[in-house]
Order: structure tokens, then C-alpha cells, then sequence
């Protein structure tokens, strides 16, 4: 099993949870690359930085005070080039375990390995959900200046802790 000490978690608002939107990051420090995260979505799909990896096939979540281990189906492991089951250790505070708790309530959890057949339907018809959105007016659209701004502001954020 692979172990990590997150050195930053990211929680979505409740908010973004309850609209299925948020997602789960943690952050730790990395040998090779400086840093490495795993980015969870609402959805379950899974991501990695470095080497940048993705998808679908969470199978188990054990959530505890100060660790959460996650269980992968075998086709996701592969993708992430990660072991079936990880341990991230962390420290939070109260509230923010709480948040942590709610988010993690959330996550879409696989009853079986997730094929490349299914994922490509499943994107099909949220991409056809988004566009519709987005075509009748419903869509909350963020603008491109706002995007770039806080990417910036994060990017910032990076740089000043690997300076550290």
C-alpha cells in the first residue's frame, strides 16, 4: 500500500457538494517532481499531477480523524500508476474534517471496473447536459478574466511555498 503525508487538503464548499460539483485535493511533497496531488471529483473520477493520470473506479473510501485510505478498481490503479489501496495521513482542523466527511459522503463509488466504453458514454451525456445548460441559459458561467486570475493566484501560491 502506498502511504503519502498530505501537506495541503483542498475540501469543496458545501455548496459545490450538494450541486454535485466539488472535489477533493491533496497535496504532498514529491521527490521527483516537487509536488504531487490526487484530485478526487463528486463523480469519483481521480486524477494525479505527475505523471498526469486519470480516471474512474473508486471502490472502498475509509475515512478516518486523521487519514483516509482509498481503494481502487484495478483499471484505475493502472491509470493512476498507483497501488490498489493508498493512505493519505493528514491534519485538520474540526470544522474542516467535517467538511472532508460531508465531501467525502458524496463520491460516487464503483460497483464494479469502470470500462473505457462507459466512461466515454458517461462524458458524452454530461458534455450534451453542459451544452444544453449553457444553451438555454441555466449554466452559471464564470468569466475568462476570473478563471485566469485565480489560476494565477494559485500558481502564486505554489511558487511561494516551494520557496519555503
Amino acid at each position: 500500500m502506498m502511504q503519502f503525508h498530505a501537506t495541503d487538503v483542498y475540501l469543496p464548499s458545501r455548496k459545490e457538494v450538494d450541486h454535485g460539483e466539488g472535489r477533493i485535493q491533496f497535496d504532498w511533497k514529491d521527490d521527483v517532481y516537487g509536488r504531487e496531488l490526487l484530485l478526487i471529483e463528486s463523480d469519483g473520477f481521480c486524477s494525479r499531477l505527475m505523471p498526469m493520470n486519470c480516471g474512474h473506479g473508486i471502490q472502498e473510501i475509509e475515512l478516518e480523524r486523521n487519514r483516509i485510505r482509498f481503494h481502487f478498481w484495478p483499471t484505475l490503479a493502472a491509470s493512476l500508476k498507483m497501488d490498489r489501496e493508498i493512505e493519505i495521513a493528514f491534519t485538520l482542523a474540526d470544522a474542516e474534517y467535517g467538511d472532508l466527511s460531508y465531501a467525502v459522503d458524496c463520491i460516487g463509488i464503483e460497483d464494479h471496473d469502470v470500462t473505457d466504453e462507459e466512461i466515454r458514454g458517461e462524458w458524452e451525456a454530461e458534455l450534451n447536459r453542459r451544452i444544453a445548460e449553457v444553451e438555454d441559459g441555466t449554466a452559471e458561467l464564470t468569466p475568462a478574466e476570473e478563471v485566469h486570475r485565480s489560476a494565477r493566484e494559485q500558481l502564486d501560491r505554489i511558487n511561494r511555498e516551494r520557496r519555503k
